[in-house]
């Protein structure tokens, strides 16, 4: 099959029907599955933290660092589905809800920088989850897993950045002028849920892709008055909590491995937002950057197809964590995406080479960053397939 691509063109009325349509169906079928009835109970289980229960959803393994998710702006644990389901079984993997957010009990006072980190740290001793961690941070989660391991630098193995926040859009007027849209449309929601009426649909739309019961799960949460009301209070902090992350400019983490994932269809792109992806693969000297093609800022998490690229990364991650660290040999998938060499670009899951931040007719350009003026050697995209390059 050629790599032709033939298109058909579509007049802006015809968007709208196939639009309204699919907005209709989709607005039936959450009426079904999202109609009353109480918050499910809490998968996984809830441990103390300064009084407080704090939900936690932890599978054991005993291979490499502890892999820990950092959720996004108001999203409970359960968004992390597929991600749990397709990385290595025997990697040991805990996702949490904050304070306010999903099953979590609120905490009392601001959740500043400090605050948050030796929480995640208490909350991680009490689940019995030792490290070191891999941190994985999706949305606002990327901010937060830089300051934990900027805290608590030895405990740290590595990060791995999903569709990442960057300091420099919380800070000053930028992010003000951005997060006002966001603020008026949780106030909204917060107003509607205080009076027993249901978010619009725009709440829950990104959440179908998961199985019918997590998404029911994870829809209740979320839309809950508790977790609304966590949400504001977070995009509140999220300025102190960028102007906490001290370490930035190439190289600010040495070697500690770090994976950046990006979509390429985010309705949450800012006009900077390829630099910034750039900047936190330039962190470490030893990274290597996934651009997802089709994906949005947060099907990375809830379709299944786009998860599998993320668990690429989480797994390219935890085999050079492990190395490093003394955790066990590397898995066959790190070994397929071309781990032999940390950085460069790789070619698609077909083995054509595809362009930088551009996705072929195969899939998913895997792109990995280049240092000291280094060539890249070229690997296959992780998914247990060799490219046509071998590793340089």
């Amino acid at each position: 099959m050629s790599g032709r691509t033939t298109t058909v063109p579509v007049g802006r009325t015809d968007w709208l029907v196939l639009g309204a349509v699919a907005a209709t169906a989709s607005a039936m079928a959450w009426r079904e599955l999202l109609g009353p009835g109480p918050v499910p109970a809490p998968p996984g289980r809830l441990v103390q933290v300064g009084g407080r229960a704090q939900h936690v959803m932890d599978r054991p393994g005993d291979r490499g660092p502890t892999v820990v998710f950092e959720n996004g702006l108001g999203n409970p644990a359960t968004m992390w589905h597929w991600l749990r389901e397709q990385l290595p079984p025997d990697s040991h993997l805990v996702a949490y809800d904050r304070p306010g957010v999903g099953w979590s009990r609120p905490v009392r006072g601001r959740l500043d920088a400090a605050r948050y980190t030796d929480h995640l740290l208490a909350l991680l001793r009490e689940a019995g989850a030792q490290p070191p961690y891999l941190l994985v941070g999706h949305s606002l989660g990327g901010l937060l897993i830089r300051l934990f391991a900027e805290r608590f630098p030895e405990l740290a193995a590595g990060l791995v950045f999903v569709d990442s926040a960057h300091p420099d859009e919380h800070r000053g007027s930028a992010a003000l002028a951005g997060f006002n849209p966001v603020l008026i449309r949780l106030d909204r929601w917060i107003a509607r849920a205080c009076l027993g009426m249901r978010p619009d649909n725009w709440l829950t739309a990104d959440l179908a892709p998961l199985p019918p019961e997590e998404f029911v799960r994870t829809a209740r949460v979320r839309e809950g008055v508790g977790s609304l009301r966590a949400a504001r209070r977070e995009l509140g902090l999220s300025a102190q909590w960028a102007e906490a992350c001290g370490m930035t400019g190439a190289g600010a983490y040495s070697s500690l491995p770090v994976a950046v994932v990006h979509a390429t269809s985010s309705a949450y792109r800012l006009p900077n937002f390829d630099q910034y992806q750039e900047d936190l693969a330039g962190l470490s000297a030893v990274s290597r950057s996934w651009s997802v093609a089709g994906a949005t800022h947060n099907s990375l998490l809830t379709r299944r197809e786009h998860a599998a690229e993320v668990a690429d990364a989480i797994t390219w991650a935890l085999d050079r964590a492990s190395r490093a660290t003394g955790h066990g040999e590397p898995s066959i998938g790190a070994k397929a995406a071309g781990d032999e060499s940390p950085n460069g670009t790789s070619v698609t899951a077909g083995g054509r080479h595809g362009s930088t931040g551009t996705a072929g007719v195969d899939g998913p350009v895997v792109t990995g960053v280049t240092k000291g003026g280094r060539p890249g050697g070229t690997g296959a995209a992780a998914r247990g397939r060799r490219g046509g390059g071998e590793p340089s």
